[in-house]
């Protein structure tokens, strides 16, 4: 069996109003409570479960979840964003704020859940491949189609 990446635990202060938030941002389904966890189902079957009662409040830090999706859901979570009026920023460093980026010929951007974390979604192209390390260090490694660097 090939190995599949199958959920997450995000430590959070209030697992309930976390999921709801990421739920709501993404535009999937209500998050369900199993155990002392609230789950968010993404598109492809990984479970994000956020926990408020695993590691006291002061010892929880920053997580950082990233998504890669359509047109049509980047324009529907920048649409929320803005009408809830959710700050967000086209670089994990925070200095752009309420501009999204164009990096690897697609769009991106890094928000705040209200209380917790932050999420960064980036929409390109199903050619595009997410590798190891992703999440490492400013940017992270996107395998682009040219091997051109990127403009923010």
């Amino acid at each position: 069996m090939p190995n599949e990446l199958n959920h997450i635990i995000v430590h959070c202060r209030d697992r309930r109003e976390s999921a709801a938030f990421l739920a709501e941002l993404l535009g999937g389904p209500a998050p369900c409570d199993w155990g002392l966890f609230t789950q968010v189902d993404t598109a492809n079957n990984v479970g994000i479960d956020f926990t408020d009662a695993l590691v006291p409040p002061d010892r929880i830090n920053e997580s950082h979840l990233a998504f890669l999706v359509t047109d049509d859901e980047f324009d529907g979570i920048l649409a929320r964003l803005n009408d809830q009026a959710i700050t967000y920023w086209a670089d994990p460093q925070k200095s752009e704020e309420g501009e999204i980026n164009h990096l690897f010929g697609g769009r991106g951007l890094c928000s705040r859940s209200r209380r917790h974390g932050s999420d960064r979604i980036h929409h390109r192209p199903l050619s595009l491949l997410l590798t190891e390390g992703f999440c490492h260090q400013g940017w992270g490694r996107l395998k682009p189609e040219s091997d051109a660097e990127p403009e923010i």
